[in-house]
């Protein structure tokens, strides 16, 4: 297994996704918004670890935050 891809583990990109969000100033209202949620507890769920993101969502983020896969490793 690529070892980049070991290391993103939901609870890992859950506390990822928190921490940009927190950056960029965003609730989790308008992340759901941004990544095409419907409401906040998707965000909850994924940053608390009891959901993981799709790939489609991951590449969103990644996509529209600018982001590098390397961002969202530990």
């Amino acid at each position: 297994m690529d070892t980049l891809l070991y290391t993103l583990t939901m609870k890992n990109i859950g506390k990822k996704l928190k921490q940009i969000r927190l950056s960029l100033g965003l609730s989790q209202e308008e992340m759901a918004k941004r990544l095409g949620y419907a409401n906040r507890s998707a965000i909850n769920k994924i940053e608390t670890g009891l959901r993981g993101i799709s790939y489609n969502k991951l590449l969103v983020l990644i996509r529209d935050f600018n982001l590098d896969i390397e961002d969202l490793k530990d």
